[in-house]
């Protein structure tokens, strides 16, 4: 059973929002640090003759091109992910248990970067070899069928996520606190969503920070709190944190975010089919659907995606704040949302007022001391 109401625990704490600062600038640091690092390794590799000498290499070993790009598109992936582990570590390992919000040891963290590594393998194969493919049979068109490719794949991962990746990462079981369980239930039956149950994710295994969520799509869809939530929050919190995830339900945002990400994908492809087009030549390949290219493309997407982040982070933010309202209004108890997310800052050591510019460049949900603000509107 979730934890009695604790006052204190409903304070904003001043000695860890000291911290928090802290935390979010280094972490800002070290995302501009990865995002220079990926610019440097593509450009390098682009422009000092790798690309198109591995290109060769690979050609040398085979003369399919499912298996030169397989083998460039591996080779490519093991050196970037030993070039960017240091920073990995940093971020992932050390840093979450400098601000003692991690729980992992050395070798769990190993475990899951060699798990994140292996799938983000299988499934960039997956897309580099669709790409390439597409991009020797429909040059002129290939951008638009990789966008609706990029839109599949997309929606079978969000309903598959609870099912085969989580598990991966997380055990998943059926929250044993019956009432609880219940009383979600009864919550997303009353926001018209059907839900397979309420299950309680071991994050405590990796992390003190906290999370619920409404997982999966359709017969996968599922209650998800983090078991970092219970005996720390009251049920009526938990129940508004819950009732905001039901907002999105409600406001069909997941079905927007999917079209908004698509458009935004195929803008990016588009971008980059003129790119290729024109710079082909001029860097010495023999067409775009050359594999050597590829560091020029995930250039040019990479680009594009980063000036198009603001205006993804903004519509992101409106749609939370919409959810935010909704909890408010569907559970009528403004005090223990804005408790909750008085916790919640306090727990996973979230700026309560960060900077405007920060907020609008990188948050892709309000800032907390917002989300309190519009609670106590209600009050």
């Amino acid at each position: 059973m979730a934890g009695q109401r604790d006052a204190e625990t409903a304070r904003i704490d001043p000695d860890r929002q000291e911290r928090a600062k802290i935390y979010g600038r280094i972490r800002r640091r070290l995302f501009l640090i990865e995002l220079g690092t990926d610019a440097v390794f593509a450009l390098v590799v682009l422009l000092s003759g790798i690309s198109a000498n591995l290109r060769q290499a690979a050609s040398a070993v085979s003369g399919e091109r499912v298996v030169v790009v397989a083998l460039y598109f591996v080779v490519i992936y093991v050196a970037y992910s030993l070039v960017i582990c240091p920073l990995s570590f940093y971020s992932g390992y050390s840093l979450p248990h400098r601000f003692d919000l991690s729980t992992q040891n050395l070798v769990g963290w190993l475990v899951d970067w060699a798990k994140s590594l292996a799938i983000a393998l299988v499934f960039g194969l997956i897309l580099v070899e669709i790409a390439y493919y597409l991009l020797a049979v429909t040059p002129d068109f290939w951008w638009l069928v990789m966008g609706l490719v990029v839109l599949f794949f997309n929606v079978v991962l969000a309903n598959v996520a609870p099912i085969i990746l989580v598990p991966i990462f997380y055990k998943m079981t059926p929250l044993e606190d019956g009432a609880l369980a219940k009383r979600l239930v009864d919550l997303a039956a009353k926001a018209g969503a059907r839900v397979k149950g309420v299950y309680l994710l071991n994050m405590s295994s990796r992390t003190k920070a906290a999370n619920a969520a409404l997982m999966g799509l359709g017969n996968t869809r599922r209650i998800v709190l983090g078991d970092t939530v219970l005996g720390r929050y009251t049920v009526d919190e938990i129940e508004t944190l819950f009732a905001h995830e039901l907002g999105h339900h409600v406001h069909s945002d997941i079905p927007k975010t999917v079209v908004l990400q698509s458009v935004g994908t195929l803008a990016a492809l588009y971008v980059a089919s003129i790119v290729l087009e024109r710079s082909v030549s001029l860097l010495g390949f023999a067409s775009i659907a050359d594999i050597a290219t590829l560091p020029l493309l995930a250039l040019i997407l990479g680009a594009v995606s980063l000036i198009l982040l603001p205006l993804g982070n903004t519509l992101s933010r409106w749609f939370e704040y919409q959810a935010d309202e909704y909890a408010v209004r569907m559970t009528g108890n403004a005090q223990a949302f804005r408790d909750a997310m008085t916790k919640l800052a306090n727990q996973n050591l979230a700026e309560v007022e960060p900077s405007a510019w920060v907020e609008f460049l990188l948050y892709d949900h309000p800032a907390i001391g917002k989300r309190i603000k519009m609670a106590e509107k209600y009050l």
